[in-house]
């Protein structure tokens, strides 16, 4: 058994939670993460550059998944 289907097993989980293959729909809807779509949307209608910033670990890239998938 994988390291992974045991750590699923053990806490009942139906997938391993805090991946980097988090997809947009299982994103918490915060107003941060709105606003920063929001941003990025503009920038690309405008053909404007934006840049992205913040901690370590804030969820840059989660945003950006977010953003492509939604261009979808």
């Amino acid at each position: 058994m994988k390291p992974h289907d045991k750590i699923k097993n053990f806490f009942g989980f139906s997938r391993i939670p805090f991946t980097k293959t988090v997809t947009g729909g299982q994103l918490f809807q915060s107003n941060d993460l709105k606003e920063a779509c929001i941003r990025l949307e503009l920038a690309l209608e405008t053909e404007d550059v934006a840049l992205l910033t913040g901690a370590s670990g804030i969820g840059k890239s989660n945003v950006l998944r977010y953003f492509i998938e939604s261009l979808d």
